[in-house]
């Protein structure tokens, strides 16, 4: 993916271009991860892809535990429930952000506490064969 985002351009379109043209997806989750409607989207459409093509996701939990996501329960679930509350006449999205938070929450993942961590260490460590 040379092409850069043009200034004006929606973020959306070309988000969503970009994802189905992924190998690799490294998502980070925290705390207020469940706080946004657009992460959430994002990781539903990346999840789909991960099934359809096959690509690599790699979750990353930062500062917060893995079952707090699958289950959503703590600062997780608290976010959570205030961003369904917004969205409570589309039971559908819901249940699709709930399924989805589970489903990457039991992939093979890293969970990196609450320190500062380089990324690029962190894969290091990281023993995966490559597919591609």
């Amino acid at each position: 993916m040379d092409e850069k985002l043009r200034s004006g351009e929606e973020i959306s379109p070309a988000l969503v271009k970009a994802i189905e043209e992924l190998k690799i997806s490294i998502i980070v989750l925290s705390k207020n991860y469940t706080s946004s409607r657009w992460c959430l989207d994002r990781l539903m459409r990346i999840l789909e892809c991960r099934k359809t093509r096959e690509i690599l996701v790699l979750p990353l939990f930062y500062d917060v535990n893995p079952s707090e996501v699958q289950h959503q329960t703590n600062r997780v679930g608290e976010a959570f429930i205030e961003l369904a509350k917004r969205f409570n006449d589309d039971e559908m999205k819901v249940e699709g952000w709930k399924r989805a938070l589970k489903e990457v929450a039991n992939l093979s993942r890293m969970y990196l506490g609450n320190r500062q961590a380089s990324l690029v260490v962190e894969m290091e460590k990281l023993q995966l064969r490559s597919r591609f």
